[in-house]
């Protein structure tokens, strides 16, 4: 029996090549809107726009500690790898698709920043993306965002600057991550020399 009948979900989508600390604020701010039983963290599969430099096992991986480090086991928190089962390459449409055929009682909703929301009509299927999905739209900056119903906005205070790829910048250039990840996540990448 499928234990999230009737039940809201907000899916949480992203390279996390690795998670950081923008990431981490992300998924608390998310925590604590209300409504939602579950925040599933989704590391997206082998896409056409977007290049991996550390395999989909170690981005679940790395996620995992977050969960466990950093968010205490949060039941709420589910980590993921149903993109990444899906067949590649993937794309937004087709992977809420499968959620919808796979859960057809449950209620998603999806989190996006600004600039991807307004990237979608770029999409395949963007605009009716746009227009229908329930969605969570991080702010960010002083741009307009968008009224409608189904829509629901956060902040976080985590810096624009903190991005993953600042962290493999800064891991190849052997400078310190210290303020960009996690204090577990930066042993992990420096453990298994990840982005060198």
């Amino acid at each position: 029996m499928n234990r999230l009948i009737n039940q809201q979900v907000l899916i949480y989508g992203g390279n996390f090549n690795p998670p950081t600390l923008a990431h981490q604020a992300i998924i608390s701010a998310c925590l604590k809107l209300p409504g939602f039983s579950e925040i599933w963290a989704m590391p997206s599969g082998e896409r056409t726009d977007k290049h991996h430099d550390s395999d989909s096992q170690t981005r679940l991986e790395m996620l995992k500690l977050v969960k466990h480090q950093v968010f205490k086991n949060n039941p709420r928190l589910r980590i993921t790898d149903f993109e990444l089962r899906l067949p590649t390459p993937t794309q937004t449409s087709r992977t809420i698709g499968a959620l919808i055929c796979q859960y057809p009682s449950v209620d998603f909703w999806y989190v996006f920043g600004v600039d991807s929301y307004n990237s979608m009509p770029t999409w395949e299927d963007g605009d009716r993306l746009q227009a229908e999905l329930n969605m969570v739209i991080i702010k960010r900056g002083d741009g307009k965002l968008p009224e409608r119903n189904g829509i629901r906005t956060i902040e976080t205070k985590a810096s624009s600057d903190i991005s993953s790829t600042a962290v493999r910048e800064s891991a190849k250039a052997g400078r310190s991550l210290d303020g960009l990840v996690s204090p577990a996540i930066k042993r992990y990448i420096e453990k298994h020399r990840l982005y060198l």
